[in-house]
């Protein structure tokens, strides 16, 4: 569940190796599909593990699925334009 994923107990902390290239890891529907695909390391809620990646990688696919909102275009409209920052092409 969401309550799972984002209380870090959702046992697929390790779908995304950290170790990955940093090509696999910026693939957003690579990673979404080894999460969706991935088995849990331990029954979801029962204790909690850490990972940056996974985490990231499926909040985002929660906010794209809920929302219809890709998470790169959400954080440009809603963070960065208003603060006025560069990102992406715009920072090159």
């Amino acid at each position: 569940s969401l309550r799972h994923v984002l209380s870090h107990s959702w046992g697929l902390h390790a779908a995304v190796p950290a170790s990955s290239p940093p090509s696999a890891l910026i693939d957003g529907p690579g990673c979404s599909a080894a999460i969706a695909s991935a088995l849990p390391a331990f029954p979801p809620g029962s204790q909690a593990k850490h990972s940056l990646v996974a985490l990231g990688h499926a909040c985002a696919a929660v906010l794209r699925e809920a929302c219809g909102v890709w998470l790169p275009s959400a954080f440009t409209d809603r963070v960065a334009r208003p603060l006025r920052l560069q990102v992406g092409r715009e920072a090159t």
